[in-house]
Formats: C-alpha cells, structure tokens, sequence
C-alpha cells in the first residue's frame, strides 16, 4: 500500500550531482565576473564624462559588461537545468495505490531510458475506482451513452452486482467484432 506522494526509491547520481556542483562554481564564478565588470563599467562611464579615457575604451567596457552578464544568466539556466535533472533522483507515488510490480533491486543500474529501452519500475494499481471496459453490441449501442447507470456482474460472485458510470466510448463500431467499447 502506498500513498500519493510517498517516497518510493532514490537513485543515487553522482554524475549530476558532481555536475550541479561544477555548475554552482561556475555561476559563483559568472557572478564575480560580472559584479567586476558592472563597476569597472561604471568607472569607465564617469572618466568618460569627463574625457579622461576614449569613447572606444568606454564601448569596451560596455561590451564586456554585457558579455559577462549573458555568461552569468548561462550560469544561472545551467544551474536551474541540472537541479531539474537532479530533482527526478527521487521517485514518489503518484497516486494512492498498491505497489503490484517492483523492477528494480538495491544497486540495481537504472538508466535514462536511452534509445526507448527504459523500463518501469514500479507498477502501481489504483483501487479506488474498478474501471471496466465492455464492448457493446452494436445492436444496443446507441443506448451506451456517457452518464448512464451501468451493472456489472462477474461469474467469479454470481449473487453480487457492481453498479457504475459510464464514462465514454470509443464512438465508433470496430468493424470485425461489430461492438462499440465502452
């Protein structure tokens, strides 16, 4: 049994977590480049006012300025992008359920799913609500419209009846079995 939002496993992540420390240096780095260059800007704007240095030394320094700030939000996207990434190392419950299905062992190597070969896992049932489907003859087919009251008995309890909703169809007859899914 399992909860909606209830820790189920951790995967360790040495490589994005080196990465995300490499990043957060970076950025430290980006955002002393760019503090020094906003003030060295700032002298450079106020000894060109009073033409102590060259338009073009002031351009440069402006330039520099804006290359620095562009390096720092780099920084700063890289960051948030590797806490992203980080952030998929803990896998939780989506939904209150019962784990059916355990893929993965302690130690086990859990991949990203390159090329499409990832697989689940956890498989984990919902057992709030039994959903159905029941293919409709197409005889009565135009009686399964969305809303109504449905029951349901199973040969597995002959005596019980299970009442419900219907919740849609596939609004069209399959052509072999000549049934609607609902």
């Amino acid at each position: 049994q399992v909860k909606a939002g209830e820790l189920l496993a951790e995967i360790d992540t040495p490589e994005v977590d080196d990465q995300l420390q490499q990043a957060r240096a970076d950025l430290a780095n980006a955002s002393a480049n760019f503090e020094l260059a906003r003030k060295t800007e700032a002298r450079w704007e106020q000894l060109r006012k009073e033409r102590f240095v060259s338009e073009q030394g002031a351009d440069q320094t402006r330039g520099d300025l804006r290359a620095k700030k562009a390096a720092l939000e780099s920084a700063r996207f890289n960051v948030a992008r590797l806490e992203k990434t980080q952030a998929f190392k803990r896998i939780y419950a989506p939904f209150d359920g019962v784990v059916t299905a355990r893929n993965v062992d302690v130690g086990a190597l859990i991949d990203a799913g390159a090329g499409g070969a990832g697989r689940e896992l956890f498989r984990i049932a919902s057992v709030a609500k039994l959903r159905v489907q029941v293919n409709v003859p197409q005889a009565q087919s135009r009686a399964a419209a969305a809303g109504i009251e449905a029951q349901i008995k199973l040969p597995e309890a002959p005596d019980r009846i299970y009442k419900g909703k219907l919740v849609r169809t596939a609004q069209s007859i399959d052509a072999v079995s000549r049934t609607l899914l609902a």
